[in-house]
């Protein structure tokens, strides 16, 4: 029996999850058993099932149900070579999920995606040829991320609760704001299905802005802003927690939580960009030491931050540092 596979590189994005918090991934990789060394690898391949057992061990390592979920529907998922088909922001809900289709037969065997129609609705289903070893919990929360990020950026000001249908293998590795927002099913491990109206396919993404919308982009900026300033506050602190943060800006950290998404951002992504934006320009000062920078960007530990920091940028802090430096010089 063929071992179904995907390319390797599905398996960063949960690498770059626990790197983004502090964590070394490599331990989790190998015993899953994946080589640490592919994930980087655009034309590497890796069995699916393993895939399943690393996204279940990160999500367990960070205590976090909502891993899958968070990484699907992060906007840095455009930036991967196979979901370039959703990177056209003028595309119509329709196009995107076509070509998505189409796209996912090169980077995955065991997995076949279908697009149907009926007088009324649409139904995108995903169903797996084989069964996994034990409920793809996470890598299905992965799927109905990236796909409830799809629908906001298309379907804005056309939304109710009743009007999309999820089925899922375990629909609590879906935070419970999004769980009220749809009709949300309990399905089967062997694949997710997301039913809606036939219309929604033909909507673009993109909107005129008006009055109201500047007044709200404005709010929004502020908010992103103040989130922003008091995460950059205790950057250097390797606790740095979502509930610390949210007191802080007296939410709770579900209201957080759910401010960012619609913001089309998640509590890690922010708290990542802000150790790399901080940690380049550490590195940029050569009296400053490697082990400094990571010290003050939340990751003391020298290998999980050398890891974190290549996974940001494709090059290690030291060489970073170096060429900033002889580009200073030069």
């Amino acid at each position: 029996m063929t071992v179904p596979l995907i390319t390797a590189s599905m398996a960063k994005l949960f690498a770059d999850m626990a790197l983004s918090r502090g964590y070394d991934p490599a331990p989790i990789l190998e015993k899953s058993g994946i080589d640490p060394a592919l994930i980087g690898e655009a034309d590497a391949y890796i069995p699916i099932q393993a895939w399943y057992d690393f996204a279940e061990a990160v999500s367990s390592l960070l205590d976090d149900p909502y891993t899958g979920f968070s990484i699907g529907y992060s906007p840095e998922n455009n930036r991967l070579p196979n979901l370039k088909a959703v990177e056209r922001e003028s595309a119509a809900l329709g196009e995107v999920f076509t070509a998505l289709i189409v796209d996912t037969r090169r980077i995955l065997t065991g997995n076949a995606y279908q697009l149907t129609l009926d007088e009324s609705f649409a139904t995108v289903k995903s169903r797996r040829n084989f069964c996994p070893t034990s409920p793809p919990r996470q890598i299905d929360g992965f799927f109905v991320g990236f796909m409830m990020r799809m629908f906001r950026e298309h379907v804005t000001g056309h939304w109710r609760r009743w009007d999309l249908t999820v089925t899922v293998c375990d629909p609590n590795a879906i935070p419970e704001e999004e769980r009220q927002r749809s009709v949300f099913q309990k399905g089967d491990p062997i694949g997710a299905t997301f039913q809606f109206p036939a219309e929604w396919l033909l909507m673009r993404s993109g909107k005129n802005s008006s009055n109201a919308e500047v007044g709200q982009n404005r709010l929004d900026t502020d908010f992103m802003n103040g989130l922003r300033g008091v995460i950059q506050s205790q950057l250097n602190d390797p606790g740095i927690s979502i509930e610390t943060v949210a007191k802080q800006l007296a939410l709770s950290p579900r209201q957080l939580q759910t401010q960012l998404f619609k913001l089309g951002s998640n509590y890690t992504q922010e708290l990542k960009n802000l150790r790399r934006a901080a940690a380049c320009q550490l590195l940029t000062d050569g009296n400053i030491s490697v082990a400094a920078v990571g010290e003050a960007v939340g990751i003391p530990d020298p290998t999980a931050f050398s890891r974190a920091f290549k996974s940001w940028t494709s090059v290690s802090p030291r060489r970073y540092q170096q060429e900033k430096c002889s580009k200073a010089n030069s």
